[in-house]
């Protein structure tokens, strides 16, 4: 076909499209929890898995927001690249999902102690990918889901143990919480009409419920053994949401009629601002980490008055109550 077309500057004119700012700050997000698991954690399977599964879905949504940017429709291959690496991450990410609950909360016997079957699995699902058919795609993912759902059912049922438990309960509400919407609005009516009710815009919000969920098993429970992850990360966020709200009110404030009075130029705002945002950097970052461990209940206790404590109370005790009181 010869279409006419009268091209002209887009600029930055998708950064008006919601759908676009939508799905780049849930790939964002997604991208840098993944990434600072992986940089924080222990070795172990369960972190590794989570962080690929968080990286698939930042590219999957990533690929998803750049159709919405509107500035690449005269650049064939670019386009067909992206959706193609689009259907990639969107499969494996699901496979990744499977693959994290069979080592949640403990590796499942028949994957000890070899690799093969997890060798075996990703051949497999690589052949699928390569053959590009959304029929056999789009059934995979949603068969792997319902495995997964499967495992989470089967791992509540078989484990018993406190802290696995725990942590099992916000991850695996994280995961259904956060798919679930997909598979009822649109996965299963794929698999019996062969089509989607609605854009993947709704259902891909909740996805945020994963790193979320998680975040709270991470801190409360250890989980990944990065229980400090999210407290450092947190406090200087706190800080620079204070001080962007103190420097736009300063700046409101310099606006008004009392800022007007003062006769203040643009330069002499600007360095004041400064001056204010630099001086109260150090007083609301410490006010913030206060008000996070409240939050979350890290009260810090120094090591010497737990040791004095535990020995007068296990002074002269028999072997039960000193197992009761560690």
């Amino acid at each position: 076909m010869d279409i006419e077309t009268t091209p002209h500057n887009a600029g930055l004119s998708f950064f008006n499209s919601y759908r676009f700012i939508h799905f780049l700050t849930m790939s964002v997000g997604f991208f840098l929890i993944g990434i600072v698991v992986l940089g924080r954690m222990k070795k172990g399977e369960q972190g590794l898995i989570f962080s690929l599964i968080c990286i698939a879905y930042s590219f999957t949504l990533f690929t998803m927001c750049i159709p919405n940017a509107n500035v690449f429709a005269c650049a064939p291959a670019f386009f067909a690249a992206q959706h193609i690496l689009n259907l990639l991450m969107y499969f494996f990410s699901a496979a990744l999902v499977l693959h994290f609950f069979l080592l949640f909360p403990l590796k499942r016997r028949f994957l000890e102690p070899s690799t093969l079957p997890v060798l075996v699995f990703y051949a497999l699902n690589t052949l699928a990918a390569v053959m590009f058919n959304l029929y056999l795609i789009d059934r995979l993912v949603l068969f792997y889901y319902c495995l997964s759902f499967i495992t989470i059912i089967h791992a509540f049922i078989f484990f018993r143990e406190p802290i696995e438990r725990q942590q099992m309960k916000w991850v695996a509400a994280g995961f259904i919480l956060g798919l679930g919407p997909w598979m009822c609005i649109n996965g299963i009516p794929l698999l019996l009409t062969g089509r989607y009710l609605i854009s993947d815009q709704i259902p891909a919000t909740f996805l945020i419920c994963i790193p979320l969920f998680t975040a709270f098993a991470i801190g409360k429970y250890r989980l990944f053994h990065i229980d400090t992850l999210f407290e450092g990360a947190f406090v200087y966020a706190l800080t620079i949401v204070l001080l962007v709200i103190i420097d736009l009110g300063f700046m409101a404030m310099l606006g008004t009629n009392i800022g007007r009075s003062l006769s203040i130029g643009p330069t002499g705002k600007g360095l004041l601002s400064i001056l204010l945002v630099a001086s109260l950097y150090a007083p609301l970052r410490h006010e913030a980490g206060l008000i996070l461990k409240r939050l979350f209940r890290r009260n810090i206790i120094e090591e010497g008055q737990v040791v004095r404590s535990y020995t007068e109370s296990a002074s002269g005790q028999p072997p039960d109550a000193i197992i009761r009181l560690l």
